[in-house]
């Protein structure tokens, strides 16, 4: 479908219109041919919204695009970033049975997403009911649900819908109200917030339920805040928060004669002054759904009670970002049984998150008990045992230990030199958490003191504040502007601060993609150790892994939180860093696995005929080097990884073989590597004189000779990147000159088909298609022989094309037809002349008026006439 742009015009694959307006732009590629990976499509999608690379207008109505090559398909909207392009996995409300019997083959997850997208049910909830626009940073992003948050909306509201037909009476029955609610368990990261907002949007539309009260309940005021910002943000109509006790009891108290309202608000505000107090009945509505964040802690304790008490009739649903405790299974008792779960391991799988890999560094930088009882017996000899046990109970506890200055001096020269080497280098950021306040400003102090102009890093430190601090705790104070200030700083990836030292804030509900460490100084338990580390499994740009530095020696404290849980639930929440040296042993085994026998200064071709059996094994070898690539990135510039350098310099030059023969799928820049990666490079390849990254030669260049001869070295390399280089120069040009570059791919295609059943050689082959490089390369010359520009000879190639007796020579009548048509339809030219139908129907109706010289028969001028205005659209 082609649009014409500001500076040329666009060409998208498949376009999907609903009443006329384009709502799905669809890109498609193939998965074995150059730039078969979903990444070139979303590219192309990308740049099609560009004002000037071009045509933005066509993206106004556009609901969703979709990146596709056969097997996977990736969906995004307007200006998604491509790292936040996902798969869409899940065909709901039909299962993949469903789609299998549909299609009558097993299911890609192409065929999930346009079944689970497309069907006019799916499309039409999701433009009404899934898309909000959030202002950010002063810009506004349009976002779109992500298939879980898609199926677990309407699966609450199903539960919802199933028990709301009942009486009046029966609605307030204890065992059908709570029969309404449910659980929804999505893992940190994967956008809880939306998922309520999309919630609470679709609730209001639904007929039914007769436009409910809708609560939205957290047990923090950092997640009130942040899940109040997102409703705003979005435009959500009216969203009231709460701002004491007395207002939300005031709002409660209302709902039976205002309904409707959606109200937000911290479970602690269901509490009375006196805690001993009964706290009232305010609403008998059946009409009210409350969704409550976190539902796992405080939700079922005693302010719940009072909540319920306020409004017994009401739905509750939990949500919750944390694995649910299996011995009491409290949370499901209380909200009836789980609606929705996506776990951790399906939130990675689909790449929604970014695994946790968990690395101690406890050696020589821990102080042992034993030590620290010898050193106390010694320094308090003249007290007595009672006077004794109380010094250290009060002095020598883990926080003062963990504290000392001396301790605090090793760690942090350990922890800056690591920043710097393994996580800066990529352009990401870190979290420090400390055990108190006092430890924080010494951190502060001593990375300051570390830091040098040319590290192009700075670091804060954000704590609670007291009026009676004093000293560092004065003077690191900060006003919440002023840590609202460094919290956006941090977040932006553009800006030099690089490290933010927290006590215990912001270890929940903040979310800063940028984020790829989090150094651990303190000693965090159950579900709040779970919610700590899950900082840093947020996606962004290249970043395939977060890191959890452990300094205090968590493993105990994670075991214990782990045994409280299903283990299917808490399965790979924390990976052992030493997994990551095993997975990069098993990724470079596998990448390399191809090549025994085959010494490693071999000839490229050697290491190319080892994988070229068929398109399924280059393409599996390519996705191996990306996964060797990643674990490699993870372990540099740490010595364990020296091993496997020239490997995988061996699997980069491969790669660029195999991209300038066409093969793999892959693109022009088929490597988005880290900083560590290019700096590899540069040390082991251009030190060697080979240069990787070569931008691509077209085949009409006057080089591309000398650069086959230079790249290629195997006849069958060079008759496999000339097929290439020709398949591709052609389909680019076709659009110029329809009639003679179609009949150059019938004769290429044909060479082709016996070079494949082995007619011919791989010298023949070069042979056979040097004609048709000479003939593309000397169009102009022909043209110039004929007597004609490259524009009249395309004109020409189509009319003598018609012709039934048309020949190859110079036919004068045609040229000279050619030559008047033009100049009579260069007079209909104005401004925007293609997008104007009655313009073009002029043009047609002289077109058909020229061609009863040459054409006698209606029809045929007519659908002549159509190809002469699409190759007027090209050239006029």
């Amino acid at each position: 479908y082609r649009v014409k742009g500001s500076k040329k015009e666009i060409r998208c694959d498949l376009v999907c219109f609903i009443n006329g307006l384009p709502i799905v732009i669809i890109e498609a590629k193939n998965p074995v041919m150059a730039g078969g990976n979903p990444d070139q499509a979303i590219k192309q999608l990308n740049r099609y919204q560009d004002r000037e690379r071009g045509a933005p207008r066509l993206f106004y109505t556009t609901a969703l695009l979709l990146a596709i090559n056969r097997v996977q398909a990736f969906v995004g909207t307007n200006n998604t970033p491509i790292q936040h392009f996902l798969e869409w996995k899940d065909p709901y409300p039909l299962t993949i049975p469903d789609v299998e019997k549909m299609i009558g083959r097993t299911p890609q997850t192409q065929d999930l997403a346009i079944v689970g997208i497309l069907q006019p049910e799916n499309l039409l909830d999701i433009i009404q009911n899934f898309i909000v626009y959030e202002v950010e940073s002063g810009k506004i992003g349009k976002k779109i649900p992500r298939y879980q948050q898609y199926r677990a909306t309407n699966k609450a509201i199903e539960r919802i819908l199933e028990h709301w037909q009942e009486t009046e009476i029966e609605r307030t029955e204890k065992e059908s109200v709570k029969n309404r609610g449910g659980v929804i368990w999505h893992t940190q990261g994967s956008g809880k917030s939306l998922t309520m907002l999309f919630l609470a949007v679709k609730l209001r539309r639904i007929v039914e339920l007769e436009n409910p009260t809708v609560m939205i309940v957290t047990d923090r005021i950092d997640l009130d805040g942040q899940i109040t910002g997102t409703f705003q943000r979005c435009n959500f109509p009216s969203p009231i928060r709460a701002t004491s006790t007395h207002h939300l009891k005031e709002l409660v108290s209302n709902i039976d004669q205002v309904p409707g309202q959606t109200i937000l608000t911290t479970i602690h505000k269901f509490q009375e002054q006196s805690r001993s107090a009964i706290y009232p009945e305010l609403a008998k509505s059946a009409n009210i759904i409350v969704l409550t964040d976190e539902g796992h802690r405080t939700q079922y304790k005693g302010l719940a009670l009072n909540m319920r008490t306020a409004m017994p009739n009401a739905t509750y649903i939990a949500f919750t970002g944390t694995p649910l405790i299996k011995k009491e299974n409290i949370t499901t008792s209380t909200f009836s049984s789980y609606i929705d779960k996506y776990s951790i391991d399906q939130a990675v799988e689909d790449k929604a998150t970014v695994p946790i890999f968990y690395e101690s560094r406890l050696v020589n930088l821990h102080v042992e008990k034993q030590m620290m009882d010898a050193i106390m017996e010694i320094e308090l000899e003249e007290y007595d045992d009672e006077d004794k046990e109380k010094i250290k109970r009060r002095y020598a506890n883990l926080r003062s230990i963990l504290g000392a200055e001396n301790r605090i001096q090793q760690v942090t020269i350990d922890l800056y030199k690591h920043f710097r080497e393994h996580i800066h280098k990529n352009g990401y950021k870190a979290q420090i958490v400390a055990v108190n306040r006092l430890t924080a400003t010494r951190y502060k102090k001593m990375i300051d003191a570390l830091i040098r102009e040319q590290h192009n890093i700075e670091c804060a430190v954000v704590y609670s504040s007291s009026p009676n601090d004093e000293g560092d705790l004065l003077t690191y104070q900060t006003t919440k502007e002023e840590e609202e200030v460094l919290i956006q700083r941090f977040k932006d990836p553009e800006d030099r601060l690089s490290i933010m030292i927290v006590v215990d804030k912001l270890l929940t509900g903040f979310d800063a993609p940028v984020e790829q460490v989090m150094y651990l100084d303190n000693v965090l338990k159950d579900h709040s150790l779970l919610q700590a580390v899950a900082r840093v499994n947020r996606t962004f740009r290249n970043k395939t892994f977060g890191l959890i530095v452990d300094y205090v020696g968590i493993s105990k404290y994670l075991q214990k939180a782990m045994e409280v849980f299903d283990q299917d639930d808490v399965t790979n929440v924390l990976i052992p860093f030493s997994d990551a040296l095993e997975n990069l042993r098993i990724a470079h085994q596998k990448a390399m696995s191809h090549f025994e026998g085959i010494p490693k200064g071999g000839n490229i071709d050697l290491f190319y005929q080892a994988i070229s059996k068929d398109d399924a094994t280059i393409n599996e070898f390519v996705n191996e080097c990306k996964k060797f690539e990643n674990t490699l990135d993870m372990i540099l510039p740490d010595p364990m990884a020296n091993e496997y350098k020239e490997d995988y310099v061996i699997t980069v030059k491969l790669q660029e073989y195999l991209r300038k023969l066409g093969k793999g799928g892959l693109g022009k820049d088929f490597r988005a590597i880290s900083k560590k990666i290019k700096e590899l490079i540069d040390d082991h390849v251009r030190a060697s004189g080979i240069q990787i990254i070569i931008q691509p030669i077209s085949i009409l260049s006057e080089d591309f000779d000398k650069h086959i001869q230079n790249f290629a070295r195997s006849s069958k390399a060079k008759a496999l990147m000339m097929e290439h280089a020709l398949k591709m120069e052609i389909s680019e040009k076709r659009g110029d000159n329809p009639e003679f570059y179609d009949s150059l791919s019938e004769r290429l295609e044909q060479i082709i088909k016996e070079y494949k059943m082995l007619r011919l050689t791989d010298a023949d082959f070069i042979q056979a298609i040097n004609p048709i490089i000479l003939e593309m390369r000397t169009i102009r010359k022909t043209a110039s022989n004929m007597g004609m520009t490259e524009i009249e000879f395309a004109f020409y190639k189509l009319l003598n094309a018609h012709l039934e007796n048309g020949g190859e020579g110079l036919n004068e009548g045609v040229k000279q037809l050619t030559e008047e048509m033009l100049e009579e339809l260069r007079t209909f030219i104005v401004v925007d002349w293609k997008f104007k139908d009655d313009i073009q129907r002029k043009m047609r109706s002289q077109v058909k008026i020229q061609l009863r010289e040459i054409e006698p028969d209606f029809k045929k001028r007519e659908a002549l006439s159509i190809k002469f205005i699409e190759l007027a659209k090209n050239h006029l």
